[in-house]
């Protein structure tokens, strides 16, 4: 009930491998056995049995995989430390960050030493970042990661009321399947095209472009500086920190849909 068949069966798609569909009916034999159904030389043709196209890729779906047992599932186990402890740090640093920055902002209004005492300086200039077109492209690239969540969690929670309702709020599993995978092609199109427009700029720019300048999101040793500063004041050991173009906290945003997409990928 924990594999992919499992998770959709519990939602409500009655149409998805059963343990029988596998196993057969009565002739259950050990998977060692080569007469058995599921004995490494016959899974491929189990599989098409539903899969019409299925290929040797689908010989290394584990639809017994635990990702607790260290000895027998390694590379899940291990997946699965490591996501933990991931998505674990991000959110206990950022939560920390946040609620210092609170904390500071509240303690500096108190004392009547806002930010807003340096606006009257006639050196600042201010500028807008995106033109109405990408402000629309991260529009919609920041619905289709909502979208991905929300269908990806319920999924991923088949046994709650809550994942049951979604699913049936947005037309059962199979159509759920269909929102996930447009989601996904969204997704991935805009990332694909910022990747491109990214290149181009940077070409055009090649004999000027500083990688660690304060207009790169290039994470640099300046960022680490910047974050020292940072907690400085948090603490009130020293002045607000001026930042260039491109603040630590953004580059971190900017990256996290690099290596997020590359580990769900490679480990999904």
């Amino acid at each position: 009930m924990a594999s992919y068949h499992g998770q959709v069966n519990r939602l409500g798609y009655t149409n998805t491998a059963k343990c029988f569909d596998c196993h057969t009916g009565h002739s259950v034999k050990k998977a060692n056995d080569p007469t058995s159904s599921v004995h490494p030389d016959n899974r491929l043709k189990n599989c098409k049995n539903c899969h019409k196209q299925a290929t040797d890729s689908f010989l290394a779906f584990q639809p017994h995989g635990d990702p607790d047992n260290r000895d027998k599932y390694p590379w899940l186990y291990w997946a699965k430390q490591f996501m933990q402890a991931l998505i674990l740090g991000v959110m206990i640093f950022f939560w920390v960050h946040v609620l210092l920055w609170l904390y500071r902002e509240l303690m500096d209004r108190i004392r009547n030493k806002g930010f807003e005492e340096n606006l009257d300086q006639p050196d600042i200039v201010y500028f807008r970042r995106f033109t109405p077109v990408w402000r629309w492209i991260h529009a919609l690239f920041a619905i289709a990661t909502m979208v991905l969540v929300l269908t990806g969690t319920s999924l991923l929670f088949p046994h709650t009321a809550w994942a049951k309702a979604v699913i049936d709020a947005l037309g059962g599993p199979k159509m759920e399947g269909i929102i996930h995978r447009t989601a996904a092609v969204t997704w991935l199109s805009i990332f694909v095209f910022h990747i491109v427009v990214v290149a181009v700029n940077v070409w055009r720019q090649r004999k000027t472009f500083n990688w660690f300048g304060g207009t790169s999101m290039v994470p640099s040793w300046n960022d680490l500086r910047d974050l020292r500063k940072m907690f400085l004041w948090f603490f009130g050991r020293a002045e607000r920190p001026d930042f260039c173009h491109w603040t630590y906290w953004q580059k971190f945003d900017y990256w996290a849909p690099f290596w997020g997409a590359t580990i769900i990928g490679t480990s999904a």
